[in-house]
């Protein structure tokens, strides 16, 4: 992976990889793949991952709207409430998207600009340095 941050705009634009048909236009998965793609160059590996990153983001956008629609309850074999099948299924999506995202290793972004999802272990670490931190100066 590179940034595409020395090629000139109409060569960039010619050798950008075309967003596959099944990422619709306006979703969350299509705004991913263009900042990824207008920022990186990647290799066919790293560009079939990032299909199926820009996949799960839609795949957990349309989860959710399931869940706001339908609620988070839905009735059991038996009449008892249960959790809705979608929330367990946008957990799963989630921890998908989580590993192949970690497994894309795309270079954390300021998460203050919203360009990125920030990587987990890059979360815990910062996290970690501020309480270090804040516990050393009320020493």
């Amino acid at each position: 992976m590179s940034t595409s941050d020395g090629q000139a705009a109409g060569q960039d634009a010619r050798r950008r990889p075309k967003a596959p048909a099944d990422v619709a236009p306006k979703s969350r998965g299509r705004r991913f793949w263009n900042l990824v793609t207008r920022d990186y160059d990647l290799s066919t590996p790293e560009l079939e991952i990032l299909v199926e990153v820009c996949r799960a983001l839609n795949e957990c956008d349309l989860l959710c709207e399931t869940v706001g629609r339908e609620g988070q309850t839905a009735t059991g074999s038996r009449g008892q409430p249960v959790i809705h099948p979608a929330l367990q299924e946008l957990r799963q999506s989630r921890a998908e998207l989580r590993r192949l995202l970690a497994e894309l290793q795309l270079p954390d972004l300021d998460p203050d600009n919203e360009q990125t999802v920030p990587r987990g272990r890059s979360l815990q670490a910062s996290k970690a340095a501020k309480t270090r931190w804040s516990l050393h100066g009320q020493g």
